[in-house]
Formats: C-alpha cells, structure tokens, sequence
C-alpha cells in the first residue's frame, strides 16, 4: 500500500543542462514511489521558495542561493533538501559536488594542451567558484605555472548590467599574454568569455583556449567554437537529493550529513582542441588529425595536407610527444570513442568505429585494448559500476 500522497515542491528553475538532468534524477526516484507528487511552476515549470509562501506541502528540494531563501525555506515548516553550494553552508542538508575535485580536472586538461600560463575566471562571493578555483590553482602551483584569475561580480545577488560585465571581462584578459588556458567556472560564463575573445581579436582555441563546467549541450554546442566542460553526474545530484529528502521526511531525525557526489567525465570539444608546441607545421598537422579523424584518414593524408616528409614528421611528433603519428591519431581516436561509449550509451560498437574513423569494430577493439588494457565493453560497464557505487554512498 502506497500510503497517503507527500507533495514535494521543485523550487528551483527548469533551465536546460545540469537542473534539467536535477530534475529528470528527482524524477527517477519519485517513480518508484508511488506517493509521490512532485510541485512546480504553472507556465515556466520553475518555482522559487517566495513562491511558497503559505504552501502545505511534505517537503522542498530548492536551490537555495542567499540567507534570505535560506530563512524563506526555513519558514515553511518542512523538511528541505538543498542542492545549491552557493554559500558554505546553509542549516539543510545539501546535495553537491566535489567542486576542488572539479578544478583539478581542469587544470589537469589544460595541461595536457602543452599550455604554461592559466586563468581562472570565477565569481565573487560564491562558495562553489571558490572551491572550484582552489581546486585549479592548487594543481597549477604545483607545477610551477603562471596563474591569474579573476572574480566577477555574481548576478545571484544583485543585478549587473551585461555591458559591465563585458567591459571588465576585456580589460581583464586585455593584461595577460597568450596563449592562454582559461577555466571558468561554468558554462555560460566560459561562452560569455569566448565571445569576448573574439572581439577583441582573440583566436579560441590556439590564443585562448577553454574549459567550463555543466557540460550543458545548449551552451556547448551552441555557436563556434563548441565548448569543452566537465559533467556533474547532475542526474545523480538529483536522484541522491529526492533520496535523501526521503529520509529526513520518513525519520523527521537529526539531518544527515551533506553528500558529495563526485563529477563526470570531461567533455573535449573544440574551445581545447589544440597543443600549444611552438611549431607552426606541427600544430597544422595535429589540427588536421583531430579535424578529420573520424572520417577514416591515415598518415598518408596527414603528409599531403601539410607537405612535410614522413622522416620529419615521425622526428617531431617523438621529440614532442613521444609516440608516432600514428600513435597520437589512435589515441585521438580513442579518447573519443571513450565519450562516445560513456555519453552515448544507446550506439552500437559498429556506429562507434564508424564515428572514430575505424575500419572495423575489430580494429576499434584491438585499438581500444592496447591503449587502455580493456575492450569497449568493459569500459562501458566499468564506468556504469562508478556510477553505481557513487548512487549508493
């Protein structure tokens, strides 16, 4: 027997991307409760905790941003799951990342690009850019990088003019030398800076190269260049938190301590798509490879697109990256099969050859296992088990 209904309020705005995959978690979990029914806005399918003023309802799973949502939540009477990290804390249980852990992913990435000097641009006043700026920084540092950052004003407080934010974003970026490996702090602030590159003459991503965070596919598809980011495992945020809004509805307890999921996988797209190597034909004959990868090309094509000899070639890509040309087009080519087996679950291991520039799903399997010492299946299903270890934390 289902028992009576729980009336669970959504405060928190059904924008694309990472609330988007909150709210399909919370809606995963609210299925297998058949008492369950979930509460949001009429027209915009959004509700803020004002809005439930004099609400009688079970419980509110909310962004909760300021200390004045924090006594509006308070107010109501109910238990209240918190999925924002705004401020250090609020007196809810909350629902986050591991935000430090998510810098580090960054920083690590940009290395990777052969980049030297870094930026962080986050925001101002806001525990989660903080977390995410130590994270990148402390990585850097031990690397001996040159490391800038800048805060912005955050627009979750008050209201700022974009005009102002544009201005201040120019001057900022107008006083480091490229090339440059930038980390915002999301997405829309990373597609927000890549605009401002290209006004003021900035090449994304061989001046300025990018990372954000959300992995929103409406922000990183949108426009040129698309934007690498870093997933959240959002969907699992979502589901934890109608978990854990459970609990405290069932037990009316001491609240539980806060949980700290764990992010996803980096997404590589092109705001990253270079090596910084100080080698104009070498940086041509990278670009070309992770242009054209996919569509089946070989050392050969390489050879032809930049006019160089194989000899000089096979030299440079080993005194610079220590493997063979055709070492770094199977590693391009697997490191995208990696997100395509990940991401898109529902593609057969024949699409996923296609879509790397295999041959065969033979060649993608021998590829994929001398490279990672595993076969496309178990990595598929090696990365499903993390995901479920996290959801049982």
């Amino acid at each position: 027997m289902a028992g009576r209904s729980r009336q669970i309020a959504l405060a928190f705005p059904m924008a694309p991307g990472h609330n988007q995959q909150l709210f399909e978690g919370i809606a995963e979990y609210a299925r297998k409760k058949a008492n369950w029914l979930l509460s949001a806005g009429p027209e915009t399918f959004s509700m803020s905790i004002s809005e439930l003023h004099g609400w009688r309802g079970d419980g509110v799973i909310a962004l909760i941003n300021t200390k004045r949502q924090e006594a509006q939540a308070a107010a109501l009477g109910v238990p209240v799951v918190d999925i924002s990290a705004a401020m250090l804390a609020t007196r809810f249980p909350r629902v986050t990342n591991d935000h430090r852990v998510i810098g580090r992913i960054a920083a690590e990435h940009l290395l990777s690009r052969g980049l030297w000097r870094f930026a962080y641009y986050g925001v101002r006043g806001v525990w989660y850019s903080q977390e995410r700026g130590h994270g990148f920084i402390d990585r850097l540092k031990q690397e001996d990088c040159e490391v800038h950052q800048w805060q912005a004003r955050s627009s979750i407080r008050r209201g700022v003019g974009w005009h102002d934010w544009i201005r201040e974003l120019e001057g900022w970026l107008a006083r480091i030398e490229p090339p440059l490996g930038v980390f915002a702090v999301h997405d829309n602030r990373a597609r927000m800076l890549m605009d401002v590159c290209r006004q003021m003459g900035l090449h994304v991503p061989h001046d300025v190269a990018v990372v954000g965070v959300n992995n929103d596919p409406l922000t990183c598809e949108f426009g040129q260049p698309t934007l690498t980011s870093i997933d959240r495992n959002s969907q699992l945020c979502g589901y934890k938190a109608a978990s854990l809004l459970d609990e405290l509805m069932s037990t009316r307890h001491a609240a539980p301590e806060n949980l700290i999921i764990p992010p996803g996988a980096l997404i590589a797209r092109e705001s990253t798509d270079l090596l910084a190597v100080d080698d104009p034909d070498l940086n041509m004959a990278v670009h070309f490879m992770r242009s054209n990868f996919s569509k089946g090309i070989d050392i050969s094509h390489v050879l032809a697109n930049v006019s160089l000899s194989r000899r000089w070639l096979e030299n440079r890509f080993k005194r610079y990256f220590g493997c063979t040309p055709h070492e770094f087009l199977c590693e391009v080519r697997v490191e995208h099969a990696k997100q395509l087996i990940i991401g898109q679950k529902h593609l057969t291991l024949a699409a996923v050859a296609r879509e790397c520039g295999f041959g065969s799903v033979r060649q993608l399997r021998e590829v994929f296992h001398r490279l990672t010492r595993t076969t496309p299946r178990e990595y598929r299903l090696i990365h499903r088990q993390r995901l479920q270890d996290d959801a049982s934390l």
